[in-house]
């Protein structure tokens, strides 16, 4: 098992990584001092890994203690935090334990919020089960949960003490998760151009079918690792350059909690929440055509598609990209949008500190138009898929003939 810590600021962070080397955790464990651990489980961690994980703990007579919450987005909610610290607190979780979340992102997110408010802030080590989660989720200081149907909006940031990843534990991953960890990636590449574009375009090109070796899955979260420790050593809280990292996210985000529960992964979201920004940038002159057609082929390569939809989906995609948690970062005025948006891959587009276009509404709704019909599985009933609009009181989308 290797170490290639990351930095958050001047704060640096070991993250173990290796295939096979789950034999190696409880020495690694071991050297954190704590009078008892607290893992933090969905139902499909818990059901593919979490045996081999306690045995290994119960081998070394590691004393721990453990919390189930049920899978998905729509469980990333205050009622699971709260069932998450009663139970926590009544199992003797004091200053000098540890909470390890094992998991993908939304186990990682609000059980590293539990981390983050018992005792004003206790240990938090990641052990990420996901494609996604292994170079994304965990390499942030950002813990949350959704409220009201928007997402991350309540929550602080806290930093982990460590990362532990086996990529044995990827190779159960379907197809699905395995989308949504590309998504990140292909993000990433759109970022920063260079060896992270190249990295992934070959592997993409020996994998066409996505199904990965524990090799190339080790090349591929390393390379999403030092993609985020670019920035995060200078913008510890993604407060200001690090911002970029939500690029595709301002429509990604609304698509993927306007979906169905679980239909829809968050990298597969946005990816199509960058093909919109693409879309946006091209209408307002900001990225060539040519520029565009590269970005999108790059996009189109891990094949980002809704689920099949009973309805349109539309008005709640729009209510929730007005609720987006950019807002605030740069004054705007009435009927504005703000968006990443980038020139072409490897450059970002730059209109201030942080790199927030303004963006006329109607133009983000045609974006938004666009993409939910580009990717769209169709909708149940061969029903029309339509955009409604006139009477919904879609703020600065009312006469929008789309």
């Amino acid at each position: 098992m290797k170490n290639i810590s990351f930095n958050f600021g001047e704060d640096l962070v070991p993250f173990y990584i290796g295939t096979n080397c789950l034999a190696q955790l409880a020495t690694i464990i071991k050297q954190f001092k704590f009078d008892q651990l607290f893992i933090g489980f969905d139902d499909h961690s818990k059901f593919y890994h979490g045996a081999r994980f306690l045995n290994i703990l119960d081998q070394n007579s590691i004393p721990y203690s453990t919390c189930v919450i049920p899978p998905g987005e729509n469980n990333k909610t205050l009622e699971n935090l709260d069932y998450i610290l009663c139970t926590f607190i009544q199992k003797g979780c004091t200053r000098q334990s540890i909470i390890i979340p094992f998991g993908g992102g939304i186990v990682g997110n609000i059980f590293g919020l539990a981390a983050g408010l018992l005792y004003r802030g206790i240990r938090l080590i990641h052990f990420p089960t996901t494609f996604l989660a292994v170079h994304d989720s965990v390499t942030s200081q950002k813990q949350a949960i959704n409220y009201l149907s928007y997402k991350n909006t309540v929550g602080l940031f806290h930093l982990p003490t460590a990362v532990i990843h086996d990529t044995s534990v990827l190779t159960t991953l379907d197809e699905k998760n395995i989308k949504s960890g590309l998504g990140e990636l292909v993000k990433n590449a759109i970022l920063f151009g260079d060896e992270f574009y190249d990295v992934l375009i070959n592997q993409l090109n020996c994998h066409k079918d996505l199904k990965f070796s524990s090799a190339a899955f080790e090349e591929l979260v390393i390379s999403g690792i030092n993609a985020k420790n670019r920035l995060l050593k200078h913008d510890a809280r993604e407060k200001n350059t690090g911002i970029v990292f939500e690029y595709g996210h301002t429509i990604g985000h609304a698509i993927e909690l306007s979906c169905p529960h679980n239909s829809l992964s968050h990298g597969e979201a946005v990816a199509i929440g960058m093909l919109a920004a693409s879309c946006v940038a091209n209408k307002m002159g900001i990225m060539s055509d040519e520029d565009r057609a590269k970005h999108d082929q790059l996009i189109e390569k891990i094949h980002p598609r809704l689920p099949i939809l009973d309805k349109d989906i539309f008005l709640a995609v729009w209510n929730r990209v007005l609720h987006d948690n950019k807002r605030g970062y740069v004054p705007t005025e009435k009927g504005i949008i703000c968006m990443i948006l980038a020139k072409r891959i490897g450059e970002l587009h730059q209109p201030n500190l942080y790199y927030l276009e303004a963006v006329p509404e109607e133009i983000v709704a045609q974006a938004i138009r666009y993409v939910l019909g580009k990717t769209s599985s169709g909708l149940q009933h061969n029903t029309p898929y339509q955009v409604v609009l006139g009477d919904a009181g879609v703020r600065g989308c009312d006469r929008l003939s789309l």
